[in-house]
């Protein structure tokens, strides 16, 4: 799947001064700061948080990329705007962008592709483009531009061609801040149906003549501008109202948009009403068949015991019913299960409803419920909820509307872990096998797998013979989109309705949007730094400690996730039954971490992979590495799709990474839905073998005496703390972009129920 993370696949170093980079780039590029503006290191590292020596590396960077130049004797100045300067980026262009044209589409590539053109259409559709439209429009374009620099074969073309469409984003502003017009927006519709066809040369075309006009319109206002010798210092953009926002030739005179009404323009003005709909002040909402959502990644699996990510527990539990669940407050309610009863510490037999059907029409029985916890508990079956669930011996049907769990010995957090058991039909999963069933599921929820589009979308339909409340909505779709700056563009667009996992700068954007909200909630989401104990450098114990000693969790969650987030010491917080209070782990303390590396000398200096993927927030994975390798560490990041990212954390110990970063959430708020399967040696996500943490984990899970449960936590958070097999970082925030006509409420164990969701009329 394309890492939109990464638009034009270069490979970055995942460091601060690659972030530092991007954040004084983008600055220079809105105008923030002008023209032959001098640039102040330490004005630098305030505003963005960072030292100066990273603040002096990201403007080496800058500088060989021709944004700033150093200056004798007066520091660092924004590069003035110049003829040679648009020389060399219009040059550039005309001879590397011709290039895509060449690169192999997918159907799935084309298909995105017509959307974006579709967007773009709608937004225009009737004539010249006001400025938030422009910005929309040109964001798809960039979207556009990112995919086709993605499925080039050239790593080295297309690091060239990210440097001069920010340089040429820099002219353009710069020129555009000055003037009531606008360069028009790039028409890609005959461009895309030269790909689809085949037909490469008209394709190369298209792109020379989008070049052509950029190279037109900054020419003529270069002249205008007097600028053949280098600028001085330039006043900051002014303010322009919409109705002084004209394009120099409206899109709408292109003969790819004249066309009488073909289905695709009928397409775009299904769109356009859409968009006008969300951005019209004054407009009358309209009830909502659909809503979109726009998850990180694609699910790793639809089949709910055979996977363990967010975006698949938010597709999946929509599809599927559930033994018991949480209301919006967070206490165990009957669903499937409409009571239970103690029969022993080591029995509990639930009476099911009799109501309930799948989606092929037969019903529910105690048979599917017995067979669906037995089925995660067969070792040969390799749920990833294993760990989870290990402690249940047997599920067996004890009655016409009765399933008895059996469990080997007391298990205080049983209906906390039975919140995540889906019911899976036996005889459909019989019949087809593994696979097919994970390639279309049969559930008995509130809403109908109807399909899947490998690495584009999920398309569910309501269930209206449900048992339960009824969706609000008639269908649902979760679409893939990497990219966390097109999620929002898509909710700024109107195309989206819900997107989740934004950042706080994301989010403080939409704060100030019309028609958006955003929402966030503290979850139980623990992130880590995964560090392998079983293979070197970390199975040195002191090693472990500098990791411990080099992270900054403060200046993390400060800096970089806005104050949403909480330091934790331990593998719980407070929202968890068995957390600890006062437990500290080792505190920041990067000269002892210093220390401790130069002790092990070659041990520790050796290259480290750090594994992430992009689901996760690149940017505390930088500051972590960053952090790392101040203090001697040699850490490269190693990035793959989150499926992969799976598969390597759950290998055998000695093959897992040396260290890895995540966050995880049980679903069930109790200490040992974390702790038992970071940390015992039987769980696949484990990295750790040590007989005295799989004791202690045993004996929490084996009494139902809250106090002893709470003693043997606190000895596990200490051994955590001292000797480091893994770090717990943070409590996560979530922070959600949303209509603000939807109507949903976060909670801290991150469900997303379709018949809990609404459209505010």
């Amino acid at each position: 799947m394309l890492d939109h993370q990464s638009p034009f696949l270069v490979q970055r170093s995942g460091d601060l001064v690659a972030l530092a980079e991007e954040r004084i780039r983008d600055a220079i590029k809105l105008g923030e700061f002008s023209p032959g503006e001098r640039l102040s290191e330490q004005v630098l590292c305030d505003t963005y948080r960072i030292g100066r020596g990273v603040v002096r590396s990201a403007l080496s960077r800058l500088a060989h990329k021709g944004f700033v130049s150093a200056q004798p004797r007066s520091g660092w100045r924004v590069c003035s705007i110049t003829a040679s300067g648009l020389r060399e980026i219009t040059l550039g262009r005309a001879r590397l962008e011709p290039l895509l044209a060449d690169v192999d589409l997918s159907g799935d590539d084309i298909a995105r592709l017509e959307t974006l053109c579709d967007m773009q259409a709608a937004l225009l559709f009737g004539g010249a483009a006001d400025g938030s439209q422009l910005s929309l429009i040109r964001e798809y374009e960039r979207q556009i531009r990112a995919l086709l620099a993605a499925r080039l074969v050239a790593p080295m073309i297309a690091d060239w061609l990210d440097i001069l469409w920010h340089r040429a984003g820099h002219y353009l502003n710069f020129f555009e801040a000055s003037s009531v017009q606008r360069l028009e927006a790039a028409d890609w519709t005959d461009f895309v149906a030269a790909k689809k066809a085949g037909r490469n040369g008209d394709a190369a075309r298209q792109l020379q003549h989008f070049c052509d006009d950029f190279a037109d319109f900054t020419q003529a206002c270069l002249l205008k501008s007097e600028l053949a010798a280098p600028m001085g210092r330039k006043a900051k953009r002014s303010s322009i109202s919409n109705d002084e926002v004209r394009v120099s030739r409206p899109f709408g005179d292109r003969p790819s948009l004249k066309k009488d009404f073909s289905m695709r323009a009928i397409k775009a003005l299904a769109i356009a009403v859409s968009i006008a709909a969300m951005m019209s002040v004054a407009g009358h909402a309209v009830a909502k068949d659909k809503i979109v959502i726009d998850l990180v990644s694609e699910p790793s699996s639809l089949d709910p015991q055979k996977q363990w990510n967010p975006d698949s527990y938010f597709v999946y539990r929509n599809i599927f019913d559930q033994l018991v669940t949480r209301d919006d407050n967070g206490k165990i309610v009957p669903a499937i299960a409409t009571s239970w009863t103690y029969k022993s510490d080591t029995e509990i037999a639930f009476t099911l409803r009799d109501d309930a059907a799948f989606h092929d029409g037969q019903k529910l029985t105690p048979d599917d419920v017995a067979f669906s916890v037995n089925r995660i508990i067969d070792k040969k079956f390799a749920s990833p909820q294993l760990s989870q669930f290990n402690k249940i011996l047997s599920a067996a049907v004890t009655g016409p509307h009765e399933v008895t769990i059996r469990t080997n010995g007391p298990y205080p957090v049983l209906l906390a872990q039975l919140v995540k058991l889906s019911v899976v039909p036996k005889h459909v999963v019989e019949a087809v096998g593994d696979d097919a069933f994970n390639l279309s599921p049969v559930g008995s929820g509130p809403y109908k797998f109807e399909k899947w589009q490998r690495g584009v979308a999920v398309s569910l339909v309501r269930n209206d013979g449900y048992w339960g409340s009824k969706g609000y909505f008639k269908s649902a779709e979760f679409r893939a989109v990497p990219d966390a700056a097109t999620r929002v563009a898509d909710l700024k667009a109107g195309s989206a309705d819900l997107a989740v996992t934004l950042d706080p700068d994301l989010a403080a954007q939409l704060q100030g949007a019309g028609g958006i909200k955003v929402l966030t909630a503290v979850t139980e989401r623990i992130a880590y730094l995964k560090l392998n104990p079983s293979i070197p450098p970390f199975s040195d114990v002191n090693l472990r400690r500098a990791v411990a000693y080099a992270i900054d969790k403060q200046s993390i969650v400060d800096g970089l996730l806005g104050g949403y987030d909480k330091p934790v010491a331990q593998l719980a917080s407070p929202d968890y039954a068995g957390y600890v209070s006062g437990i500290e782990g080792l505190p920041f303390d990067p000269k002892q971490a210093h220390e401790l590396v130069e002790k092990a000398e070659g041990a520790a200096t050796q290259p480290i992979a750090f594994l992430t993927s992009p689901t996760f927030d690149q940017r505390i994975v930088q500051a972590l590495v960053q952090q790392l390798n101040d203090v001697g560490f040699k850490v490269n990041v190693e990035t793959v799709d989150f499926a992969t990212y799976l598969q390597r954390v759950q290998s055998e110990k000695a093959k897992q990474p040396a260290i890895s970063f995540g966050r995880w959430s049980c679903a069930c708020q109790d200490a040992d839905g974390i702790s038992f399967p970071l940390l015992h040696s039987s769980s696949s996500f484990s990295a750790v073998s040590d007989p005295s943490i799989d004791t202690l984990l045993n004996s929490a899970r084996n009494t139902l005496d809250e106090k002893k449960r709470v003693e043997a936590y606190k000895d596990v958070a200490t051994v955590v703390a001292k000797d480091v097999p893994i770090l717990p970082l943070y409590q996560a925030a979530v922070i959600y972009g949303a209509s603000d006509k939807l109507e949903w409420k976060p909670t801290a164990n991150e469900s997303f129920f379709l018949n809990r969701v609404s459209w505010r009329d």
